[in-house]
């Protein structure tokens, strides 16, 4: 089955489902984009007009509709399909009526679902908020390619174009309106982001510029949020396995340019099955929620730390800038973090535990250093992993790899706390960016 010849659509586009988007190529002459994410989706239609987008409700299944708002407002007449689990159709439904078009439960019949797309594109557009309006000089191309590419000049960018639309330089956006200045609320959906103000601008045209702006501000907020999806972890708060590899990739590059250390962390929760076992979901993931929050307190602004799987964790430390002398304090820090955190999540009360609960929790991790222990996400991993494994020996441990050894200047037998000091071992962060 093809798409309607009068609806003529140049694109399907398919999140995360790689079987899915095959079938459906293998059932129409339509092209199908395949993406990682709905983040990705949204650069998908902004290139040129889609008639359907088809992607799980998981990764938006608590919260849909800061996903609908923005696919909705690049293209406003795209069918909307969501991909479910039988268990998620309660979830389903209620995006459905949200705005979502339709719902599909695994498996599905790619050509019956290319049915439902040519009736639903055939149908009239959507009654779902609809996109900023484009100023006269067709900018809004301008603003997609900056939501897409750097998110925090959008406001600038917008402005120029608003200066430039309405031929005056005093238009301003504040928070905090100039009494003397005409001002008007830049609001979309009952939200107010700010002010609109001018010395010289009539109201009018101030407010029709500030109905654009605050459409193209909601846009943004809801992008942003759809990052957040695509890249934190739902439970913990902290990022996730995509995050995860994407910055590894990116730090090891940097720092094979700019000559600088990168340490390796992936840790885990010892008995972490017996807890979910003995005392429930919830318990389990009160420990991983406060493990990670833990893990947050002790390391470095910049560092980063991603739930990867299960109950294991990665930390990825580095050096904001190059090394500037021998006693920079990358070593300390590292050491003192692993160490503050193995303590910490030992002194840690669970009440979701209860009584019944062993006397402590306890962490095992691994630590391999950029360039010694690997010099590939894959070969820095591995080694991280390996070195995890024989913490997991005796529970309760941390392994650093030959090289994270080397990179936090402990000797071969040297106990991690030796050597601690009042100023190495503070739990100010900002102090250890050096």
């Amino acid at each position: 089955m093809s798409l309607s010849a009068s609806v003529k659509p140049p694109r399907l586009v398919v999140v995360a489902d790689r079987a899915l988007a095959a079938a459906l190529q293998r059932a129409t002459a339509t092209p199908v984009a395949l993406v990682d994410h709905y983040l990705d989706a949204l650069g998908e239609l902004s290139r040129s007009p889609v008639a359907a987008v088809i992607g799980p409700l998981q990764p938006i299944q608590t919260n849909p509709q800061p996903t609908l708002h923005a696919l909705r407002a690049l293209a406003p007449e795209a069918a909307l399909h969501l991909i479910v689990e039988p268990h998620q159709e309660p979830d389903a439904q209620r995006a459905a009526r949200l705005g979502f078009d339709d719902y599909w439960i695994l498996p599905v019949d790619a050509a019956a679902l290319l049915g439902a797309i040519d009736r639903a594109v055939a149908q009239s557009p959507t009654s779902a908020p609809p996109a900023p309006t484009p100023p006269a000089d067709g900018h809004d191309t301008d603003l997609v390619d900056q939501l897409l590419r750097d998110r925090s000049q959008l406001r600038a960018r917008a402005l120029d174009i608003i200066r430039r639309r309405a031929q005056c330089d005093d238009v301003t956006f504040t928070t905090q309106p100039n009494g003397s200045a005409t001002h008007v609320p830049v609001q979309y959906a009952q939200t107010t982001h700010g002010y609109l103000q001018s010395q010289s601008l009539d109201l009018p045209t101030l407010n029709e510029n500030a109905l654009w702006l605050g459409r193209w501000l909601a846009l943004e907020h809801q992008i942003n949020h759809l990052q957040d999806l695509a890249l934190k972890d739902a439970l913990t708060g902290v990022w996730n396995r995509r995050y995860f590899d994407r910055f590894l990739k990116s730090i090891l590059q940097r720092a094979k340019e700019q000559r600088f250390r990168v340490t390796l962390m992936i840790f885990d929760i010892d008995h972490f099955k017996s807890y979910n076992d003995q005392y429930g979901h919830p318990a389990g993931d009160e420990i991983l929620i406060e493990a990670a929050k833990l893990m947050r307190s002790v390391v470095r602004k910049h560092d980063v730390v991603a739930r990867i799987g299960g109950d294991e964790f990665g930390v990825i430390f580095w050096d904001t800038e190059p090394p500037r002398r021998s006693d920079s304090r990358h070593p300390r820090s590292v050491r003192n973090a692993a160490e503050r955190f193995r303590r910490a999540i030992c002194e840690r009360q669970f009440p979701k535990l209860a009584d019944q609960a062993p006397d402590t929790l306890t962490i095992s991790a691994g630590l391999a250093s950029y360039p010694w222990d690997g010099q590939t996400i894959e070969q820095l991993i591995h080694a991280a992993d390996d070195m995890l494994l024989h913490s997991k020996r005796d529970k309760d441990a941390i392994t650093f790899g030959p090289g994270a050894m080397k990179a936090c200047d402990i000797e071969f037998g040297q106990d991690v706390d030796e050597g601690d000091n009042e100023n190495s071992s503070s739990t100010d962060r900002d102090t250890e960016t050096d």
